[in-house]
């Protein structure tokens, strides 16, 4: 089972059987819990999460997490959160109740109350109900609080998407690293020893920039690698062929 977080609470109370409640120090995760083989991109899982999300939303202030960030654990989910978590709690202490105070506000005033189905991510849902409201009948501290709230999310986003592609440029790297070492011992004798040592010498580059957590630094070495064994793959398939006839 893995888990697909929702947003950051105050307390599990704001939670409640919504969802599933995750402890990250300061603040209480909501999650999904979905089955390790169900793909993030599913659309019963979507209507899923936006329904929950706007449940969530009605019930207390929350920050809002991007769809598509999944941890096996609540540590990992701490872990992933990390750096972020006290300032989330100081926002929620400080505007405790504020998305039932605006609410109550549009569905008093005379324009219309936009629908949570429409706005994929909370803060957008916050700042739709916000210019619904009317400016004269938003408190301004609120909406400050809210764009922060935004810029939270944003960077939390942007990092979260700069940690999928090093761990799929990690895992490039580990598949290459194992298939040149599979072929290395097929063709024996067969390959030119400075070859051999040519590319050996890029692998240890590869594992290198494995340990620096650079993402540019390990594709580059990927790269370098990938365009140094075309002899070397030409060479296990002809002999494969080979061994055929």
């Amino acid at each position: 089972m893995k888990y697909v977080l929702i947003g950051a609470h105050l307390t599990p109370d704001d939670i409640g059987e919504l969802a599933r409640a995750l402890p990250a120090g300061p603040v209480t995760l909501s999650a999904i819990e979905v089955q390790d083989d169900r793909p993030l991109g599913d659309r019963a899982l979507l209507v899923e999460a936006a329904s929950v999300r706007g449940q969530l939303t009605e019930r207390a202030t929350f920050v809002a997490i991007r769809y598509g960030v999944s941890v096996a654990t609540a540590a990992e989910g701490e872990a992933k959160c990390a750096g972020r978590l006290q300032r989330w709690r100081e926002l929620l202490e400080q505007h405790r109740g504020a998305v039932e105070l605006t609410m109550k506000v549009v569905a008093s005033g005379g324009g219309s109350r936009p629908l949570r189905g429409d706005h994929p991510t909370g803060a957008g849902y916050l700042r739709a109900l916000h210019a619904s409201a009317g400016a004269s009948t938003v408190e301004p501290a609120f909406r400050a609080a809210v764009e922060a709230m935004i810029a939270d999310s944003l960077e939390h986003a942007f990092a979260d998407m700069s940690e999928r592609v090093w761990t799929e440029t990690r895992l490039k790297a580990e598949e290459m690293l194992a298939a040149v070492e599979k072929a290395l011992g097929l063709v024996a004798g067969r390959f030119p020893a400075p070859e051999r040592d040519r590319i050996e010498q890029m692998a240890t580059d590869v594992r290198a920039a494995m340990e620096t957590h650079e993402t540019p630094r390990l594709k580059a070495a990927n790269a370098a690698l990938d365009d140094a064994t075309q002899e070397l793959a030409a060479l296990v398939v002809e002999q494969a062929m080979a061994a055929e006839r």
